[in-house]
């Protein structure tokens, strides 16, 4: 199954990362400011929606690792 790991944050970088490793096939798309000049890294700029958009074409799978506001009512 073909996988994209897409992270938004530092934070969610990390948790990516595993992710990333964990699936072993998957490939994980990293914003460019954040790019570490690593090989498996796929660096994106622009707008999250066009990357999306392509993304929803090419892979069976999407995992989105971002920050999260926390909700007042939990």
């Amino acid at each position: 199954m073909k996988i994209a790991v897409v992270v938004i944050t530092d934070q969610g970088e990390k948790v990516g990362r595993k992710i990333h490793q964990a699936l072993g096939e998957s490939k994980l798309f990293v914003p460019a400011r954040l790019g570490k000049d690593k090989e498996s890294d796929l660096l994106f700029e622009g707008r999250l929606r066009d990357l999306v958009k392509e993304l929803f074409a090419e892979f069976e799978g999407i995992v989105f690792c971002m920050a999260l506001a926390r909700l007042p009512h939990f």
